[in-house]
């Protein structure tokens, strides 16, 4: 028995120094108080490299912690509509860019939720329209504020409970079990970057990628590149999205439910179509057609709003070096692009 207890302690330290690191190190930011990112963006403060967080939990805390404030403009969206900020607009406005990385119908209708239930006005609500709404792969990170969501559709009358069911809700205690995650933590303890984000007065002069006031997202140049071989095999090989010669029904039926739902207030609303990268059409015929559909579709049930942008602008727009990569425009693409469209 104590050559057994003794074998125990021999190796029960690997599993106390896995956990401990990937709990101590928390690389994709499991554990971070996110009061204080936000209260720094609600002081006029920029962060840097803040990238590895709950983005669905931060946006859910920024309008906690913003509970009856006024905006002129709200921005509902995916990463494809990070840029739009307040320069895009040739008077001052006061806008919260409530963007997500691979954002799904699921967080357009919570986080509209949220806005509800935080007594959060504007006069204007600009939805970003993503074709992976419709045909995209489903992605399970709208899971972390799933009550809302389901309240959400209690709260507009919505018999749409979009994939609710299936998935895996994401679980920390999983991630701190990871051996990626555990790599990860290695390799920040090496280069001695254990801070979750740097605090600037201001975006000059900083090579990372910042979160600006306003919500919307600075992209560092030397990581997003539109003639990157890698970054374009990358988008092939992860297909992250169905092919079918029709929008998904119980998608269509989510996006327009919301629609209503918005339309019966009597706020502004226009909607943005991001426009995509021209190197795509040339090496993506299948995403091309999801691509073809979604703006069709947008087109004939949309036409009654203002509209600003096109996923397709190669005749206006045939310089691929006005965007980061494939999916994402150029800030100075977006701001031309609406100040064409709203002058």
């Amino acid at each position: 028995m104590k050559k057994f207890l003794q074998k125990i302690l021999l190796f029960i330290w690997i599993p106390i120094v896995f956990i401990g690191t990937n709990l101590i190190v928390d690389p994709s930011g499991l554990f971070i108080d996110l009061s204080e990112p936000v209260e720094h963006l609600k002081n006029n403060n920029h962060l840097g490299s803040f990238t590895n967080y709950d983005e669905r939990s931060f946006v859910k805390e920024f309008l906690k912690r913003s509970n009856g404030e006024k905006y002129d403009i709200v921005v509902l969206g995916s990463s494809r509509s990070f840029q739009i900020n307040t320069n895009s607009f040739k008077e001052k406005k006061r806008l919260l860019n409530l963007s997500l990385s691979q954002a799904r119908l699921q967080d357009l209708v919570t986080i509209y939720y949220l806005l509800k239930i935080n007594n959060i006005t504007y006069d204007t609500l600009i939805i970003s329209i993503d074709p992976d709404y419709f045909f995209g792969k489903p992605d399970y990170r709208w899971r972390s504020y799933e009550r809302d969501y389901l309240n959400a559709l209690n709260e507009f009358k919505i018999q749409n409970k979009l994939l609710v069911s299936n998935g895996v809700k994401p679980s920390a205690l999983k991630q701190m079990l990871s051996t990626d995650i555990f790599k990860l933590s290695i390799r920040k303890i090496l280069q001695n970057d254990l801070k979750h984000y740097e605090l600037l007065e201001d975006s000059s002069g900083y090579k990372g990628s910042i979160k600006c006031p306003d919500g919307s997202l600075l992209y560092p140049m030397n990581k997003r590149n539109s003639g990157d071989k890698e970054n374009i095999s990358q988008f092939l090989r992860n297909k992250n999205y169905f092919v079918s010669n029709d929008i998904i029904v119980q998608r269509k039926t989510l996006f327009e439910s919301m629609v209503e739902q918005i339309t019966s207030t009597d706020k502004e609303i226009i909607f943005y179509l991001s426009p995509f990268s021209p190197r795509l059409f040339t090496i993506n015929s299948l995403y091309k057609n999801n691509i073809e559909l979604t703006e069709t579709y947008l087109k004939v049930n949309l036409s009654s709003y203002t509209m600003i942008g096109g996923f397709n602008l190669n005749e206006e727009y045939p310089d691929s070096d006005m965007f980061y990569d494939l999916n994402h425009p150029k800030r100075s693409l977006v701001n031309e692009l609406f100040a064409k469209s709203l002058d």
